[in-house]
């Protein structure tokens, strides 16, 4: 699935820029970005061998370096994420502080397809609103409880970086300032929801086999910001 979710990424960004003529930019920079809900593992759990009745997630945050290619209507991008959070419980809408913290990192490569409309509001200054789509795969990872460590290598049962891969749907918006005939600024924020990855669902299926038939079991969203600042150059 995660294979089709990067295909369709690619073919937008393809269609986009084949029909779309305008003037062309090309840049680079960097971003914060963060889920505040979902994560890893996050699973909304009425029942659990572990009994708790609430829910487990891995917020996290996090930063990277991207590139992007515009058609002033559209804007492609690619990037690396690096990312780290720690493992939080809900129990009856309390949080539980384990005796020893759960902590996961991870590297992730990003291609983004944002479809925006630019209003020029002066010589210097455009803004523009955006709306698309970004594939996030799962490149690396690892978790630490105290001194154990799991590295996501799919092997001997330990999960696989592939298996957080997720597809997010973002909209935000976005400016240029130009600081030259051809050289300007570029920073945007932009609100994502992520669709559940493939380890959120094995988990919650795993769950859902072991679990008297009235549980509600179900993922947590994840959803997060993603704020970016870059320099481009008109072509």
């Amino acid at each position: 699935m995660r294979k089709v979710f990067a295909g369709i990424a690619a073919v937008l960004a393809l269609g986009t820029f084949s029909t779309v003529s305008a003037e062309m930019s090309v840049g680079g920079g960097g971003f914060f970005a963060s889920d505040f809900g979902g994560g890893f593992t996050s699973i909304k759990l009425k029942y659990a061998p572990a009994n708790i009745d609430g829910e487990r997630s891995v917020p996290w945050v996090g930063g990277g370096v991207n590139v992007f290619f515009d058609a002033e209507y559209a804007e492609i991008s690619i990037g690396l994420t690096f990312a780290g959070g720690t493992v939080k419980t809900l129990d009856g809408g309390k949080e539980v502080k384990p005796t020893v913290e759960t902590t996961v990192s991870a590297t992730g490569l990003n291609i983004g397809v944002l479809g925006k409309y630019p209003i020029a509001l002066n010589e210097a200054l455009t803004v523009f609103p955006a709306v698309g789509i970004d594939y996030s795969l799962g490149l690396s990872g690892v978790s630490k409880t105290g001194d154990y460590e799991t590295k996501f290598d799919g092997k001997d049962g330990r999960p696989d970086a592939a298996d957080f891969s997720a597809l997010w749907f973002k909209f935000g918006v976005g400016l240029d300032y130009n600081l030259t005939g051809s050289l300007f600024i570029r920073p945007a924020l932009l609100y994502g929801i992520r669709l559940e990855n493939k380890d959120e669902s094995d988990a919650i299926k795993s769950y859902k086999d072991g679990a008297p038939s009235d549980a509600e079991i179900g993922s947590v969203l994840g959803h997060g910001l993603t704020v970016k600042v870059g320099v481009g150059f008109k072509l």
